[in-house]
Parts: C-alpha cells; sequence; structure tokens
C-alpha cells in the first residue's frame, strides 16, 4: 500500500507545535494529538515510517531510542536564541511602527513550540524614540531562563559623578517574567528574591548576568506584563486615575502617540480640545512640563492649583 504523504506534514506539525527541549512526545502521545487536532486516525507503526522519512528529508528529530525520552523535533526555521535578537532588532528599528512591529512579532513565533510562543512572546512593547546599549546578550540569556523556569542572578549599575556605570556591590536574584520595552529601553520583569514583590530592571543597567539552575517562582495567575509596563515602567509607576488636560491643536499627534487607546479627545474651542487622559500623576505631570506651552491641566482643581504653585516657585529660581 502506498505511503499517505499527508502523514508526513500531519506529524511534522504535531512535532512543531508540541515538542522543544523541555518536552518530549511519545508514540502515543503523536497519535492523540493527530486525533484531537485533526480529527484523524493514525497507526503507531506509520510514525515510526514517517519519522524516519522527515529525518532523510533533512529534519533533524530525536527519538526515544536516541534521548530514552520520546520524539523532538530539534531544528527550527528559526532558532529561539535567533529569534529573541531578530525581535530585539525589529523593535528598534525606526522604519518599524507598532502595528508592524506586533504582527511581525506574532508570525515569527509561530516557527516555535506552544510552549515557547506562551513563554518567551513576551514582549509588550511601546515604539521607541532612541536607542539603548547595545545588551543582547543579557536578553538572551535572560529569555532562556524565562523559557526554562530558571532564576537569575545579576548586579544592578548607576552613574557616579565620573559618568561611569558602576555596581552597588549587591546582588540581585530574580524569577523572570518578561522582557518589557518602553520608550527604547529594555526591561526584565520578575520576582525579587529578597523583597517578594514583583520589580523590574532596566537590561542595559544589569552587569554579571547568570542563568541559574533554581526553579523560578512563577507569576500570580493575575500578572499581566502588558498592564504592568503601563502602571510601573512607561506611567513611572503609581496609581491610575483620569485626568482632563486642555491641549493645544498643534500637539493633538503628540497626545495621541504617547497614551494612545488611555485618551479620549473632544473639541473645547477653535485653538483646544479637551483630552481625558487615564495614567499616573507623575506620568501626566512630567507629560505636561514637556509641552508646557501647549497644554493646561483642567481637573483635579487641587492638581492645577499645585501646578501653578510648581511653575511659580520655578519662575523665582530664575529671579536674581
Amino acid at each position: 500500500m502506498a505511503r499517505k504523504q499527508s502523514n508526513d506534514l500531519l506529524v511534522l506539525q504535531i512535532l512543531s507545535k508540541y515538542s522543544d527541549e523541555r518536552h518530549y512526545l511519545t508514540a502515543t502521545d503523536v497519535i492523540n494529538l493527530v486525533q484531537s487536532e485533526f480529527g484523524l486516525n493514525i497507526e503507531r507503526r506509520t510514525i515510526y515510517t514517517t519519522v524516519d522519512v522527515l529525518k532523510e528529508m533533512g529534519y533533524e528529530i530525536e527519538t526515544y531510542a536516541e534521548n530514552n525520552k520520546g520524539y523532538l523535533l530539534k531544528k527550527r526555521p528559526v532558532a529561539k536564541e535567533d529569534l529573541d535578537q531578530i525581535v530585539r532588532s525589529l523593535y528598534l528599528d525606526p522604519a518599524v511602527d507598532k502595528k508592524e512591529f506586533s504582527e511581525l512579532v506574532y508570525r515569527l513565533y509561530q516557527t516555535q513550540s506552544l510552549y515557547t510562543k506562551n513563554e518567551t512572546g513576551k514582549l509588550y512593547a511601546d515604539k521607541p524614540s532612541h536607542f539603548l546599549k547595545d545588551s543582547t546578550e543579557d536578553t538572551v540569556t535572560i529569555s532562556d531562563a524565562i523559557s526554562r523556569h530558571k532564576k537569575i542572578s545579576f548586579n544592578y549599575t548607576h552613574y557616579n559623578l565620573d559618568k561611569k556605570l558602576v555596581s552597588n556591590g549587591k546582588t540581585y536574584t530574580l524569577s523572570p517574567f518578561c522582557i518589557t520595552a518602553s520608550d527604547g529601553l529594555f526591561y526584565v520583569i520578575g520576582l525579587n528574591e529578597a523583597t517578594g514583590r514583583v520589580s523590574h530592571y532596566r537590561i542595559d543597567r544589569l552587569v554579571n548576568v547568570k542563568k541559574l539552575d533554581e526553579t523560578a517562582k512563577s507569576p500570580d495567575k493575575s500578572f499581566d506584563g502588558r498592564k504592568y509596563t503601563f502602571e510601573r515602567i512607561t506611567s513611572y509607576g503609581g496609581k491610575i486615575e483620569t485626568f482632563k488636560v486642555k491641549c493645544n491643536k498643534y500637539i493633538i499627534d503628540q497626545v495621541v502617540e504617547k497614551f494612545q487607546d488611555n485618551v479620549k479627545l473632544e473639541p473645547y474651542d477653535n485653538l483646544n480640545v479637551m483630552a481625558t487622559i487615564t495614567t499616573t500623576l507623575d506620568n501626566l505631570v512630567y507629560w505636561c512640563f514637556q509641552y508646557i506651552n501647549y497644554t493646561v491641566v483642567m481637573e483635579p482643581p487641587m492638581l492645577k492649583e499645585e501646578i501653578k504653585k510648581t511653575l511659580f516657585r520655578a519662575t523665582n529660581m530664575y529671579i536674581d
């Protein structure tokens, strides 16, 4: 009886989706997954034959005879470590806008196993306005630790008066959850071993990054990396509140690009619009001062008065 060449595609798709270095498939697993995914039946001996054919075609597949664990698709069109670097390059490319970036990342992660897509396809990003110090090697190390559920350790650096990055000598241990990006800077978010709190660290400020053998702690089910990025990094931390800001029409582009889905615009007068913005207090004030000639905080009234006092104090600093 002639072989069904469709079996080659079925088995290859199952191995591609469900196997990786931490997940091996037995022949029974393959049979059950073909049934559940495609509604088709495949015999055990057919799997043996099909795997041999795929290996002859150039696919690198490990078998139980080689590893005593099961079937594993070893090599993919895009290797995991290469994928991380490609995604990072796309993020830093100013020619790739936010929508294109998200779509490209989604398609790239389709080349990986189901588990890798779920665990490391977690780059929460706004598009950058500038470039950061190269930290590719550390990013790859952290991403690998995330995919393998391992803790990492590192030292953190700050600038001294000589404008040199120096470590305070303290070693941090982190259970990394995901890598995120904001305004051209990459961060790792995870559970700090010492404090027991979720924290974030700029990857370009890390030194002596090491993947540990210790199993990392998993994030709480309520953890949302995208929400954390907006509330704790993009918005400088703090309580999320709603503000009303009168903005000159001249900066509508800047308002939308900064706050995106978290701003609602309404007509105000011939020169201005009213922006209802949901963000943190620090983030709003910092942004408004950047556009001080084009914005007026209208609500809450107490914040409006506080900004008046701040501007008055700042003006007095320039009076001799």
